[in-house]
């Protein structure tokens, strides 16, 4: 048995004909990109994942020309799966999937401030709800939430800034 090939996904980034256009989501992925695909499950019902992009899968474990059809009627192409790696829900494991790009729903860039609130979100002790709710300013904290007054009263500790730097560093 051979093993399977990949190949990188082109820097233009490969089109996602299900992924919405909406506020600062992307249609074409890109290496690294964070995803939200539809997982199909045995029952034939289906749930939500959310992943990393990695690469395309050209040819499977036997060494078979791997492709899936995307697009409708006389649009249909066929394209390479994307390699993924999908996290659990509770972001304590994660696993490589090989999912069809017409599966994938949303996609967006992992900016600075996305991966600052991941990190604050992992990193330690939340706020007392209190203290999240009067930051949000559309009923929701983002990473802007760091930078605001109602963080002068030390509700994610002294050493908040340090933790986060800490969880960069140790990505590096």
């Amino acid at each position: 048995m051979s093993s399977a090939r990949y190949k990188s996904i082109p820097a233009k980034g490969l089109y996602l004909p299900g992924a919405s256009h909406l506020g600062f989501d992307c249609y074409k992925v890109q290496s690294g990109d964070l995803v939200r695909y539809k997982e199909h499950l045995a029952d034939g019902s289906y749930g939500y994942r959310t992943a990393r992009a990695l690469d395309l899968v050209t040819h499977d474990h036997e060494g078979k020309e791997y492709r899936a059809a995307t697009g409708r009627g006389s649009q249909t192409k066929r394209a390479p799966l994307l390699r993924v790696f999908a996290f659990s829900d509770m972001l304590d494991t994660g696993s490589e999937r090989w999912i069809d790009v017409g599966n994938v729903v949303q996609c967006v860039r992992v900016s600075p401030e996305r991966a600052r609130f991941v990190a604050w979100l992992v990193a330690g002790p939340l706020p007392k709800a209190s203290t999240l709710l009067a930051a949000s300013t559309y009923g929701v904290v983002s990473s802007d939430y760091f930078d605001r007054a109602a963080n002068d009263d030390g509700a994610l500790g002294e050493d908040w800034r340090e933790r986060v730097e800490a969880f960069h560093a140790r990505k590096k």
